[in-house]
């Protein structure tokens, strides 16, 4: 008797160890992420006074702002000079937890909280696809490292919010209790308010996994139903404004890291994931879920959609089993093969590395918040003119942005653009003041970023050379950075005299 109560207590701390084991690299990566938001946001409150990164977040912040003061929103008084608003899940998430934080502080932890609750749900969801411990480790490692996600956890967006609810919904959806079976189905309904991606993909993830699990049919007609009602949303939209235009042919330099994606991914990870993609391929009874889902995050990066968080999760996915495949081949040295793997950590660490460089100085810094909070105070009506993604910061101090980056159903999206393009490349001035006057543009923003490559490559290139011209521009202020000089323009309003 005492014997076999031993052997069960040996037991129970056997299966205790092993349970801790396994949790260990969760530990592992949330550490790191943790440990990359501590440096982060030290540095930026030691350079930049705290201030968020990236202009994106304060477009949310805003939204979140005019929702707490407002109740539902139905238009955008500042972006595009005035729009109708498009929903948003996450500038909802962003004023319900800002009634209790502020708006400002939830901006920066829902995302670091987002990135955490997607980290245990794509473990769970790869134990219970039956992965290798020794592959869900270096995914998990991977996928901390990677500068898509890591963006992501870091700044404010909707993108980690919809895949922390996406995969959790896909984790409880794999199990067969009936409390998972409801929280899956309300989980998938929350992501799907996220974005048209996120519906999308939601809708295949379930899809694809329930025509290999056909007794989860029932589970996935109501799922079904949920998925109709959260896509009216999208219906009314698309009934009002149509369908969005398709841009085939999205640019490598948006989701490479070394091209310029800050929220990319790394070449050497890329190359990784396609070789782990390839050996996934030899035995796809098996990974068919993972390449077919991989293949639609392909297809809707082409036709423009930003999937760049979810990419960051198959990325990692397929490298870890790159790297198993490459550990557990024979090798004819196993010198060679050790160096190999070592060569391969230390690419993957170096693109993380890249990543933290550039993303710590980020903007916005506090001279470009310096200039347009001068220029809120000193507002007299009318837009404000500067590249697309200043848009957010004109708008955020409560002035008109000309264009902003959310070119979704913007109102004359195609004509703003060519006039922005008419204004900073013509050197024809009656022709320019022309533009300026039809739109309504007061003010001119140019940021030493835009001098440098942005818009102009040459001193007297286009709007610059007019610049010159005192009886038409007045420079009401400079704002002094580390780049260079921000100067704000005023259009000198013309006066017609008669002939």
């Amino acid at each position: 008797m005492k014997h076999s109560n031993k052997k069960k207590k040996i037991t129970k701390h056997a299966e205790t160890k092993k349970k801790r084991i396994a949790i260990l690299p969760i530990i592992y990566t949330i550490v790191v992420l943790l440990f990359m938001f501590a440096v982060f946001h030290a540095y930026r409150n030691a350079f930049t006074g705290g201030l968020p990164a990236g202009s994106e977040g304060y477009y949310h912040e805003r939204m979140a702002k005019a929702i707490n003061e407002k109740g539902i929103l139905s238009y955008d008084s500042l972006s595009f000079s005035g729009r109708t608003y498009i929903f948003s899940a996450y500038d909802y998430l962003l004023a319900l937890a800002g009634k209790v934080t502020g708006v400002r502080a939830a901006s920066i932890w829902i995302p670091l909280a987002m990135a955490i609750i997607s980290v245990f749900a794509f473990y769970g969801i790869m134990r219970k696809s039956g992965m290798k411990e020794s592959s869900i480790n270096i995914a998990l490692l991977i996928l901390a490292a990677t500068p898509a996600f890591a963006y992501s956890a870091l700044t404010s967006n909707p993108q980690i919010a919809a895949a922390a609810f996406l995969l959790s919904a896909f984790y409880f959806y794999m199990r067969e209790e009936k409390a998972a079976v409801v929280l899956s189905a309300i989980l998938f309904g929350f992501a799907s308010l996220f974005g048209a991606a996120a519906l999308l993909i939601s809708l295949s993830i379930a899809g694809i996994f329930t025509i290999k699990h056909p007794e989860r049919k029932k589970r996935f007609s109501a799922l079904l139903g949920i998925f109709a009602l959260m896509s009216v949303t999208y219906i009314i939209t698309i009934a009002k404004f149509g369908l969005l235009p398709i841009s085939f042919g999205k640019s490598l330099s948006s989701i490479v890291l070394e091209l310029g994606a800050l929220s990319g991914i790394g070449i050497f990870e890329l190359i990784l994931a396609g070789i782990g993609l390839l050996y996934a391929w030899a035995s796809k009874d098996r990974n068919y879920l993972p390449i077919s889902m991989t293949a639609l995050l392909l297809l809707l990066f082409l036709f423009g959609m930003n999937v760049s968080v979810y990419l960051a999760f198959a990325c990692a996915f397929f490298s870890s089993l790159a790297i198993n495949f490459l550990d557990e081949r024979k090798w004819s040295l196993n010198i060679l093969r050790g160096a190999s793997i070592i060569l391969i950590l230390c690419g993957l660490l170096f693109s993380g590395l890249t990543f933290m460089g550039r993303a710590v100085n980020m903007e916005p810094d506090s001279g470009i918040v310096d200039a347009f909070s001068w220029l809120s105070n000193n507002y007299s009506g009318g837009n404000v003119l500067s590249v697309p993604k200043n848009g957010f910061y004109t708008e955020y101090f409560g002035m008109k942005a000309f264009s902003d980056d959310n070119f979704e159903y913007a109102p004359n999206l195609e004509q703003r653009l060519n006039a922005s393009q008419q204004i900073f490349y013509s050197r024809d001035l009656d022709k320019t003041m022309a533009e300026l006057a039809k739109n309504n543009i007061t003010y001119i923003v140019i940021t030493p970023e835009m001098k440098n490559g942005l818009v102009w490559r040459k001193e007297q290139e286009g709007l610059l050379f007019l610049l010159r011209n005192n009886e038409t521009f007045k420079n009401v202020h400079l704002e002094s950075t580390q780049a260079g000089s921000i100067e704000i323009w005023n259009v000198v309003p013309q006066v017609q005299t008669a002939g």
